[in-house]
């Protein structure tokens, strides 16, 4: 081929290879309604009663393409009740473990509120459906490692490591839903 007739045919092949980039891009393939995509920002409601109380516990999670997340639960600055503690942001993976489901494990320390002293690691374990495009539903377990001195806590990545289930919470785990954050339309509120 002359080198002039090569500069159409790369023009486009450069041009198909945007539109493939573009249909390939996170927020276009997660837009398509064949299978929804577990990325973006979701608000997660923990419900710890089954007696039809309103959802407790809601934390905001972003979960990333590439199967890590961060989540910022509302008991990060403390708890109501007997034995306040702070918790830190929590840092979170996932992976697919179905076409429409997905494995987590979340860890954060865990502080005594106050004194900001370290109690251990907190971690949250669960599955969550996809229902749709904007809905999650699923199950979370919480648990406890703690540290018998901030400078001693154990490794919680150890398979040999003593969690036991958080204090509070039901060893049958906690049914959580989630709706995907939408964005709002900018300008004045309206009354």
């Amino acid at each position: 081929m002359r080198p002039a007739a090569i500069a159409p045919v790369l023009a486009a092949l450069a041009a198909v290879g945007m539109v493939g980039a573009v249909a390939s891009s996170p927020a276009a393939y997660a837009q398509g309604p064949q299978t929804p995509q577990p990325w973006g920002t979701w608000i997660l409601a923990t419900h710890l009663v089954t007696d039809g109380a309103p959802p407790s516990l809601p934390t905001i999670v972003t979960l990333h393409k590439e199967g890590t997340a961060n989540s910022s639960p509302a008991n990060m600055f403390g708890t109501s009740g007997a034995g306040l503690r702070w918790v830190s942001p929590l840092h979170d993976v996932w992976e697919r473990t179905g076409p429409q489901t997905i494995g987590t494990t979340c860890i954060a320390f865990i502080f005594q509120a106050g004194t900001g002293r370290l109690l251990g690691f907190g971690r949250v374990r669960g599955e969550l459906e996809l229902e749709d495009f904007d809905h999650l539903r699923g199950q979370m377990y919480f648990d406890f490692l703690p540290c018998p001195a901030p400078q001693f806590c154990p490794d919680p990545v150890d398979p040999e490591a003593t969690w036991s289930v958080w204090p509070g919470t039901s060893p049958q785990g906690h049914a959580v839903s989630a709706v995907r954050l939408r964005r709002v339309a900018v300008g004045p509120l309206e009354p």
